[in-house]
């Protein structure tokens, strides 16, 4: 159910992916960290339909900075799509989980490992994170390389970081 106060997203008819095939990737194949890169292009696969290697966003020209949602977003252009930042604020993934079910669209979720360090200064870390993808009621996780329902996933208990829907290039909302 939508929160009346601040949605995550504001028009809740508007479906941007239908029919989306979702590939698994396990990112331990890919090396460790490798949770953005391993979630986008699993993303850039589905919406491009072609076959995108987690190592186009690790090296090269598409290489991205891990903690900068706003290269993710340039590079998933090449391939036809771009982030959108949803409403959100610091509460668990659990609160988000009915609503993010009811949009039925894709997402990339980042959300921290641990107790987030909420007095961190400039240039250190605030903790360690996480990030998944989720389309329609099911949550890809490529730590392990598992596939959940999305009320059913294990780790809901998890302060979010970020949220994302992930929409077509030249989209109105953007990060």
């Amino acid at each position: 159910m939508a929160d009346d106060y601040s949605p995550l997203w504001r028009d809740q008819d508007e479906l941007i992916w239908e029919g989306l095939e979702l590939n698994l990737l396990k990112q331990r194949d890919f090396g460790i960290g490798t949770c953005v890169p391993t979630s986008l292009a699993m993303i850039a696969s589905a919406i491009s339909g072609e076959e995108v290697h987690p190592n186009r966003f690790m090296e090269g020209d598409l290489s991205v900075n891990t903690q900068s949602p706003q290269d993710w977003s340039d590079k998933l252009q090449t391939f036809g799509g771009q982030l959108a930042y949803c409403n959100s604020d610091s509460r668990n993934l659990e609160n988000y989980i009915a609503e993010l079910i009811e949009y039925n669209d894709l997402f990339m979720i980042g959300f921290y490992s641990d107790k987030p360090n909420r007095k961190a200064g400039a240039g250190t870390s605030t903790g360690s994170s996480h990030m998944v993808t989720m389309y329609q009621d099911k949550i890809y996780d490529t730590n392990g390389g598992h596939m959940f329902p999305a009320n059913a996933y294990e780790r809901t208990d998890c302060m979010v970081k970020r949220i994302f829907r992930v929409v077509q290039k030249g989209h109105p909302r953007k990060v």
